[in-house]
């Protein structure tokens, strides 16, 4: 990101209505929660708490795209933490 910070690109198949299901699931995955959301007709922001740090759930429609955003140094360890357990959840089918 331009802001020197790690960005992991989840998902380009769900849209602006599915969102909300997708962002639950993946917080219930990797023990989130929605700390706030900002809902655009173009953009959904999610600030959410993992494992005590602060990330951004992003939809995006262009190009359409979700993803999980860095806005720290701890949060672009936690970031690369979560590539390795959400390989090994979507691994097994879960998602």
């Amino acid at each position: 990101m331009a802001s020197g910070h790690g960005s992991l690109n989840l998902s380009e198949r769900v849209d602006w209505s599915e969102f909300p299901g997708y962002a639950q699931q993946l917080l219930a995955e990797i023990g989130g929660r929605q700390v706030s959301q900002d809902d655009g007709p173009d953009i959904r922001l999610w600030e959410v708490e993992v494992r005590g740090e602060r990330l951004r759930l992003v939809y995006d429609d262009y190009p359409q795209m979700v993803s999980l955003d860095a806005g720290s140094d701890a949060a672009d360890f936690l970031l690369r933490s979560l590539v390795t357990d959400l390989t090994v959840v979507r691994g097994k089918g879960t998602g």
